[in-house]
């Protein structure tokens, strides 16, 4: 054994792969610049290509373009649908907080109209998803909304009838259902 450990055949097999690996020491500076210019005009090759590869894909007309047009009305439906989720919430935050019984009897006519507009708003989105994941992730959403107007319509509404503030029923049920269904998702602001 050598040295290094190794047996004194392996020594010499080994210099002359690294000495192989190595050719460009032995090689002239003309061919070393013309090795490097051709390592250059390949990798130039590849950027266009990459370059013209990738606008091909997002191009006006090209393969995202058309997935987006194609989603359009959905995803339109779908920011409809967000606002006007965001405006039940808002408006159920007034109704809890609101202690005149008129006032509150307003703001609940409101809610029970926006109620309406959004379930409208559920079967319109949910008719026009494509994949059976993509609607059934949707109908877990439909289900929170669902199970967010029954807490509405029976312990909200309870509350503000007794001219009490609804603010601790409100987070705790939705700490609550956040705890059950184990998401992260939040309809109202202090959840």
């Amino acid at each position: 054994m050598g040295s290094d450990g190794r047996s004194p055949g392996t020594a010499a097999p080994l210099r002359r792969l690294v000495s192989r690996l190595f050719f460009y020491r032995r090689l002239r500076i003309r061919a070393k610049l013309f090795l490097i210019t051709l390592l250059v005009l390949v990798g130039l090759g590849g950027s266009f290509t990459l370059f013209f590869t990738l606008v091909e894909r997002v191009k006006i007309g090209g393969g995202a373009y058309l997935n987006i047009r194609k989603n359009m009305a959905l995803l339109q439906a779908i920011s409809l649908l967000k606002s006007d989720l965001n405006q039940v919430r808002a408006e159920m935050l007034a109704f809890a907080t609101e202690l005149d019984a008129d006032s509150a009897d307003q703001i609940k006519s409101g809610i029970t109209e926006l109620k309406s507009a959004v379930e409208e708003r559920f079967a319109q989105s949910l008719s026009q998803f494509s994949t059976e994941d993509k609607r059934l992730a949707f109908e877990d959403v439909r289900s929170t909304w669902q199970e967010f107007c029954q807490t509405l319509d029976q312990e909200i509404s309870p509350l503000v009838g007794a001219k009490k503030t609804a603010r601790p029923a409100i987070s705790h049920s939705a700490s609550r259902r956040n705890a059950t269904r184990g998401s992260s998702t939040r309809l109202t602001p202090w959840s």
